[in-house]
């Protein structure tokens, strides 16, 4: 009987050891859970005052950015010559905007016209489109050759349906120079002054 008492007392003392090692096993496990919810804040912290550094870095680049383009437009008019640059470089790309609108609109034109499954009507009506278009890329260019031979070079000349819009590369325009581009203009594209529209690049620009 004693033998018996000092087993289960034994059985009982292995059962105790074995709950106190789960229980601590489980606190353990437990634990770093609660280390890694308490660590990951710091972490995220330490992103954004990343991100803030790198938020920080490109506004003040943009701010030399936007002070540098300040003192080169301050610059006296021999000294501007990264202005003029702009000023090229902002002309042709609007050219060539446009041109490539008027070419791929060209290039759809003329699928329409080699589509076998599209009717007569449908390519007539393509193939007036695309001689028109034609047309007034011609003329736009006339136009422009035309003010550049009365000293507006920079300019880009867009013929719609309604307005006939000159984009000129300057700051300002005196009376002569637009009535020089309203004359030319009307001659060349039959059209009356209240449907020419002047606009100067610095209006162009902050649009």
């Amino acid at each position: 009987m004693k033998k018996i008492v000092k087993k289960n007392q034994v059985l009982l003392t292995v059962l105790a050891i074995m709950v106190a090692v789960a229980g601590y096993l489980s606190c353990t496990q437990e634990n770093p859970a609660n280390v890694q919810t308490q660590v990951d804040p710091l972490a995220d912290l330490s992103e954004e005052d990343v991100l803030s550094e790198e938020i920080a870095r490109e506004q003040a680049k943009a701010t030399e950015t936007k002070t540098t383009e300040a003192e080169t437009t301050s610059l006296a008019p021999g000294e501007a010559v990264l202005t003029n640059s702009n000023v090229t470089d902002f002309i042709a790309q609007m050219k060539l905007n446009r041109d490539q609108l008027r070419s791929t609109n060209k290039e759809e034109l003329t699928k329409i016209i080699n589509n076998e499954a599209v009717s007569k009507k449908q390519k007539q009506s393509a193939l007036n489109s695309l001689v028109h278009m034609t047309e007034v890329s011609e003329l736009e260019n006339q136009i422009e050759s035309l003010l550049a031979s009365k000293g507006l070079e920079s300019t880009v000349v867009t013929v719609g349906d309604k307005n006939v819009d000159v984009v000129v590369g300057q700051k300002e325009l005196s009376d002569e120079k637009k009535t020089q581009i309203e004359e030319v203009v009307k001659r060349k594209a039959d059209v009356n002054v209240d449907k020419i529209v002047i606009s100067l690049m610095d209006n162009e620009k902050s649009n």
